[in-house]
This record gives structure tokens, sequence and C-alpha cells, in this order.
């Protein structure tokens, strides 16, 4: 139904004779006959832009999602990450007291390298421990229990982070 239309309003005169010409809207009969009903004005769109409106709805709703998650991981990387440098300086001070006890330097037999790859990986037990990097013998029988009682302590409260979870390599022989 169409209610309202277009009209020319044209006029004669101003500067040399010329002639003018105004575009004006005209209300029909039926946009009367609606104007004095206090009907709602609803305007559909066509079947072309509503199913183009559905699309974009839903890879709005898609993206949206996408984006949460992704925010959610990157929260959760960075609390996992904050828990392994936690873990990783429960282990230093266990070196440290260990250290103390034996009358040596924390860092003559494990280095800070190693007690990081030890945050990273969380072995459940103390054999091993024997398979990283850095972690002779003699540093296993004096660190050893200190840094597996360590372990088990902080990952057991630990939110993100677990004994082993981070130890896939151990299994491959190295």
């Amino acid at each position: 139904m169409q209610y309202v239309s277009e009209t020319f309003l044209g006029g004669r005169g101003g500067r040399g004779g010329f002639s003018q010409s105004f575009s004006a809207p005209k209300i029909t009969a039926v946009g009367r006959e609606w104007l004095s009903s206090g009907s709602p004005l609803v305007l559909c769109l066509p079947d072309e832009m509503r199913k183009e409106d559905l699309v974009l709805q839903a890879h709005q709703k898609r993206m949206k999602i996408l984006q949460e998650q992704r925010a959610a991981m990157l929260a959760s990387k960075s609390e996992k990450d904050d828990e392994v440098e936690a873990l990783y300086r429960s282990l230093r001070e266990a070196r440290k007291e260990v250290a103390l006890l034996n009358d040596m330097p924390p860092d003559a037999l494990v280095s800070d390298l190693t007690l990081r790859e030890i945050a990273a990986t969380r072995p459940p037990h103390e054999a091993q421990l024997g398979r990283i990097s850095g972690m002779p013998k003699a540093a296993i029988d004096i660190f050893g229990t200190a840094f597996i009682s360590s372990l088990t302590n902080f990952c057991g409260a630990a939110k993100h982070i677990k004994m082993g979870a981070g130890a896939e390599w151990l299994n491959s022989g190295r």
C-alpha cells in the first residue's frame, strides 16, 4: 500500500522568467485513512534483505562467541603461566632450603634453567627427575625429595596445572 506519493510544485517568476519546481510529499487517501486509524506503521524488509540480515546476525553471533572463547583461553593461559611461574619460585625456595642444610650454594647442582624445566614438566616421581636435562644423580639424591614434595603440594592446590601434565615427552625414552 502506498501511503505517500511524490508531487511537484511548480512556479513562475524569479529573474529572467525562469520557472522552478520543488518536490513535495503528498498523503494519499490510504495514507489519510491509516493516519486516522492510530495503527502503528510496520516496515518490512524485502525477502532478500531479510535473508542477508539473518546471515549477518548469525555471523555476528559466531564472532562474539569466538571472541569470548579466545578471551577465556588467553585468560586461562595467562593464569596457567602465572601458576608455572609461582611453582618455579616454590622450587627455588625448596632448593635454597636444602642447599642451606647441606652447606652448599643453591645453584651448585641445579640451575634456574633446570628448575624452570621441572616447573614446566612437573614430574610426579623422583625417578623421572633423572630424565630432565641438568638433573644428575647427585642432584636427585640431594634435592629430589624436596622437589617432588614441593611439586605435589603446589600442584595439589593449583587451579590450572597438575603433576606430570606437561611431561608427555618423558615417555619418549630420552
